[in-house]
């Protein structure tokens, strides 16, 4: 494939801290690129050099003329006053980008409507967190950037959200580099992965193929690190041996193997360095109450507007139940939270705490920060030694159990990246022992060595917890049960993650004929069986029939090209369900067709 853009030997430094150097990597049309990497590592940073936005310290960074670039940053800034349909044609003025023959209101409304916004007149402010996100990524990708970066894109969104994204980057033709720390969606999308930790030469890593195979081949460059170590360490013990044989030994002729005795010595320290996997130590405490009736919600009713975000839910939350809330984005997960932890009342029923009951909250805003204070102020008020699990320990050595640096200490909050945030607040939570924990999108920004620390952490808590995220791997590890809200007042509970995706494909389907399995069973001479009358007919009658579905399917792409049906985003996106559901027809109608081939 043509390539866009290289980077050769590209370097960049914080401070006296190098992030990467000696960085090679190229990219062609139709990649799809995954970035990861520790907290702080410098991978908004390579972004930004991709980008053209941040020149490196040394290397180049060279590009194909005229290439477009398009980037969604952790957090875009939306004009809360504007409406939908101006924030995408803002972006269509400044990069001309539409398709030829049709004007920029058409394309943004089309563009709109395929991306689910039925209304292309709503007010941006009026919009959830996760609507605003899609918001901005339509945005840019409604310009036609040749290379699009995607800063964590998957914050804020729901789960169907993220299914839509990951459709969405899949179709694309763009070359895509996306950094994210959602597992199931790295696997999915990704074609090649890319690392930036200090394990690595250079400070970065890449190679081709989904995360697992990233995985396996980064254990593989590991592997060979510790086995580096086991081969100085041995190399190390003869040379002392040979020195600890006398002054015979320490001769000036043997004057080289002192020194290469103290290279080996300080090559070792510094693979051990390496091999040293940087590890979240602290963890949440629970109080130890094993009172089986923590927090109850009897018939509680909450209304936000003229829409009922749930109506006469039942709920009670017992040591060690842990609920996962979903639902899509804005059916009232994060107020079902502020009105357990008792911020909002209820319009009708009651929420009952047992007495005395202790209940820790994480906010996704992530108000809690004070941005202006110092990192050693946020996780130890009182002065230099904090108390975690009843304990006292100085906040230098809490600051390590969290992996803060000793240099981040005095450094303002507000400089930190969004994952360090993330990783200061559910530390103060840390150090309060809970009997019911309400998390509302802990894991936004968090790198991923964090994020298994923290699945662990939430696992061995024996008290409750409700908690609400878009990280399909982590939900399915620590939930015992889910809450699903549809957005319309009702609430069902269910068993676990699939169950709840099950249920939604139940509910979305429609009575049409459903396509049958691609990969059918060949069956074998001794299991083969005629044609019986019917499918004979069948069979007569399938090429018939398929032309006339290809024709319907034709149809339909007419008419979601016009102008008049892509000016309405509710009839757009109606029209396109149609599409795919003929599609699917189509090919349930091969599928079949093959069958009875191979039957005859």
């Amino acid at each position: 494939m043509a390539e866009l853009l290289q980077l050769r030997g590209v370097g960049y430094h914080a401070g006296p801290r190098t992030l990467f150097s000696d960085v090679d990597l190229t990219l062609a049309k139709g990649d799809r690129l995954g970035l990861v990497g520790p907290n702080g590592s410098g991978k908004t940073t390579l972004l930004k050099i991709l980008a053209g936005f941040e020149a490196p310290f040394e290397g180049e960074r060279s590009s194909t003329r005229g290439l477009r670039v398009g980037l969604v940053d952790q957090e875009p800034v939306l004009d809360a006053g504007f409406t939908v349909l101006e924030i995408v044609l803002a972006r269509l003025d400044r990069e001309p980008g539409s398709p030829p023959g049709i004007s920029a209101d058409v394309a943004a409304r089309r563009t709109l409507g395929q991306a689910g916004f039925e209304d292309p007149e709503a007010v941006v402010g009026s919009l959830s967190g996760g609507w605003q996100r899609r918001l901005a990524l339509v945005a840019e990708i409604a310009t036609g950037p040749d290379l699009l970066l995607l800063d964590e894109p998957t914050n804020h969104l729901d789960l169907e959200g993220i299914e839509w994204l990951e459709k969405l980057l899949i179709s694309l033709r763009s070359a895509t580099v996306v950094v994210s720390h959602d597992r199931r969606f790295l696997e999915a999308v990704c074609t090649r992965m890319a690392e930036i930790d200090r394990r690595h030469p250079g400070g970065f890593f890449s190679c081709a193929g989904a995360y697992s195979d990233f995985l396996e081949q980064r254990e593989r460059a590991f592997s060979e690190l510790r086995d580096r170590e086991a081969s100085l360490n041995s190399r190390l013990r003869e040379e002392i041996r040979y020195l600890r044989q006398g002054p015979k030994a320490r001769t000036s002729k043997n004057a080289t193997r002192v020194a290469r005795a103290h290279e080996n010595i300080a090559e070792l320290d510094r693979v051990r360095q390496l091999n040293r996997e940087p590890e979240l130590e602290a963890g949440f405490s629970d109080t130890g109450r094993r009172t089986r009736r923590l927090l109850v919600a009897e018939s509680v009713s909450v209304r936000y507007g003229e829409s009922s975000c749930f109506t006469d839910l039942e709920l009670i939350l017992s040591p060690g139940r842990r609920i996962g809330l979903v639902g899509p984005n804005g059916s009232g997960k994060t107020t079902l939270l502020r009105t357990l932890l008792g911020e909002l009342g209820p319009d009708s029923g009651q929420v009952r705490p047992a007495p005395r009951l202790r209940l820790v909250y994480f906010d996704q805003a992530r108000d809690q920060l004070d941005g202006q204070s110092t990192v050693r102020q946020a996780l130890s008020p009182e002065g230099d030694t904090v108390t975690v699990g009843g304990r006292k320990i100085h906040v230098k050595s809490w600051a390590r159990q969290l992996l803060f640096r000793d240099d981040q200490l005095d450094q303002p909050v507000r400089t930190l990246s969004g994952g360090e945030r993330a990783r200061l607040l559910i530390a103060r939570l840390m150090r309060t022992p809970a009997d019911v924990l309400l998390l509302d999108e802990p894991t936004n920004d968090l790198d991923i060595p964090t994020l298994e620390a923290l699945e662990q952490s939430l696992v061995e808590f024996e008290g409750a917890i409700v908690l609400v995220t878009h990280d399909r791997f982590l939900m399915d590890r620590v939930c015992t049960s889910v809450l699903a809200l549809d957005g319309q007042g009702g609430y069902k509970e269910l068993a676990d993650l699939a169950q709840w995706e099950r249920t939604r494909e139940t509910t979305l389907a429609v009575d049409t004929p459903r396509p049958r399995s691609a990969t059918a069973v060949k069956p074998t001479a001794d299991t083969r069986v005629r044609l019986s009358y019917k499918e004979k007919l069948e069979l007569e009658r399938m090429e018939d029939a398929v032309l006339a579905a290809e024709g319907h399917v034709e149809s339909l792409e007419e008419r979601i090209a016009s102008p008049e049906i892509a000016a309405d985003g509710a009839v757009l996106r109606q029209a396109y369900e149609e599409l795919g559901q003929a599609q699917a027809i189509v090919e349930g109608l091969y599928s079949r067709w093959a069958e009875l081939d191979e039957k005859a």
